[in-house]
């Protein structure tokens, strides 16, 4: 024991862990730091330093290329017959793994960069996935094993990174672990409930992607989708975004439909005002398919939305910067002489997807695909060409906006709802935001926005309606208050009173 230093005995027992093995499997001290020596073929290439308070990590000697903690492990696994079902387990740390190896487990290796990457979009390629390469550097190593267990930490950033792991390693042969509540990694539990524990919970982990039939509660838990916001900050309490989805708008004709879309686009890739112009992890990109307009009115729009939150200019230069923003995070699609099919339009929308890194969609108008019914009915070919759209979703994790017409209406049908749709009660049933926009006869340029479905009250806002005003300037909806909306009818009502 002579060649443990103090502090490494007593943090290490502070953390439920042997000193000794500790010392063997990486475990350093100096001072108030604490380091994790990373060896390659039995030699240090560098150790990694971090405070007490797990802040400030630094790598000494700096500009070493990261691998794995502990990857000398991967050389000992030999595919013979009792070891065919030894996992391999992945953790998010390097004290995770200590912990891990301590109760038991020989293939523990640990992440050398923790949670801090970020979700992937479109095609992953293994020459440039950097984020990644220490795991590409071994990944035919780890392809030995029939078993993976990813032990992440049990917060989203952890479940993120559970999610891109098993994406590179196969998720048909990952595993996850239950972590207890009020514990957050596998060293928590180590510190709160033991080796026994420890060990029972890893042996008994579950798979990633299990069959069809499991207990509710042994799904694995999945990182929470962030809310996205309309950018109409009184729409947010009727209308929360969220990826994946399949949203549907519809109104009578002229109500401006499409407009509307346009600027929910907008709002997502642009932001609202030159102040909280959008970058970094916050841009949304999208794609239109334009079957009615002319994709030179999305361009005309999209200019005129960005010179109105700051970004016009006189100079060329600068107005083609404006262009290049636009063109990066907007793409459009027009068909040229192929018949417009809802394969046809599957199949761009998942290049979107893949090749340009678009996170919502906007197909615009429904009516304009080519829909061959078979002999199937009406509804019964829309409902299943909403599941499928609504499976492409999910599978991409986007957002899907369809613009849909609704049938001719008169005065014996009534006002327009999200049943007037041909399709009937699908486009009701199987949206998770539905939109009915109309014109009210009170005011110039008002929209009343209604949303009439929302799918989950909890998390995506509750039905209700919003009055609007379009700034044809802009090329953007303004949203009124009560009292300007009830002004304008006691107006409206005034004046058809004295006429």
């Amino acid at each position: 024991m002579e060649h443990i230093k103090i502090q490494e005995i007593d943090w290490a027992e502070s953390r439920g862990l042997d000193a000794e093995q500790a010392r063997r499997q990486g475990l350093e001290a100096q001072g108030s730091k604490i380091g994790f020596r990373y060896e390659f073929g039995g030699q240090t290439k560098f150790t990694k330093w971090r405070n007490h308070d797990k802040t400030g990590w630094n790598i000494q000697p700096s500009g070493q290329p990261m691998f794995l903690f502990n990857v000398d492990c991967l050389a000992d696994h030999v595919c013979i017959p009792e070891e065919v079902h030894t996992p391999l387990i992945i953790t998010e740390g390097e004290l995770d793994a200590i912990s891990c190896i301590q109760v038991g487990f020989s293939f523990v290796v640990s992440v050398p960069t923790g949670a801090g990457c970020s979700k992937s979009e479109g095609i992953i390629d293994a020459g440039n996935d950097k984020q990644f390469q220490y795991l590409w550097d071994v990944i035919g190593k780890i392809d030995e094993f029939k078993k993976v267990i990813l032990f992440t930490d049990n917060d989203d950033a952890g479940l993120t990174l559970r999610n891109e792991l098993s994406i590179r390693v196969g998720e048909k042969k990952c595993y996850y672990v239950q972590v207890p509540d009020g514990c957050k990694d596998a060293n928590d539990i180590l510190v709160r409930h033991g080796k026994d524990h420890l060990n029972q919970l890893i042996t008994q982990a579950k798979p990633l992607v299990s069959d069809d039939i499991v207990g509710l509660f042994d799904l694995p838990p999945m990182p929470k989708m962030p809310q996205i916001l309309t950018g109409w900050e009184p729409l947010n309490q009727h209308c929360l975004l969220t990826r994946p989805e399949f949203m549907v708008i519809t109104g009578e004709p002229g109500t401006g439909k499409s407009q509307f879309a346009r600027a929910l686009a907008f709002h997502l890739s642009f932001g609202l005002s030159r102040g909280t112009f959008k970058t970094g992890p916050d841009v949304l990109r999208g794609m239109f398919f334009t079957l009615e307009d002319p994709a030179s009115r999305l361009q005309r729009d999209s200019y005129s939305y960005m010179r109105g939150i700051g970004f016009g200019s006189s100079d060329p230069e600068k107005q083609q910067r404006v262009r290049e923003f636009i063109s990066d995070r907007i793409k459009v699609i027009k068909p040229s002489d192929n018949v417009l099919t809802l394969d046809w339009a599957a199949e761009r929308i998942e290049w979107a997807v893949t090749r340009h890194n678009c996170n919502y969609i906007i197909l615009d108008p429904w009516n304009e695909v080519e829909h061959d019914f078979g002999r199937l009915s009406e509804t019964i070919y829309v409902g299943n060409a909403i599941r499928r759209l609504k499976r492409l979703c999910s599978r991409l994790g986007i957002l899907l906006i369809v613009v849909a017409h609704p049938t001719k209406r008169d005065k014996k049908t009534g006002p327009v709802d999200l049943y007037s749709i041909a399709g009937s009660a699908n486009w009701y049933n199987k949206s998770d935001h539905g939109i009915v926009l109309t014109k009210p006869d009170f005011g110039e340029n008002i929209l009343k926005v209604d949303i009439q479905k929302c799918k989950d009250w909890e998390t995506m806002g509750s039905p209700g309606a919003v009055y609007m005003r379009f700034n044809r300037d802009k090329k953007d909806f303004v949203c009124l208050s009560g009292d300007e909306v009830a002004e304008l009818k006691e107006a409206y009502e005034e004046k058809g009173f004295n006429s």
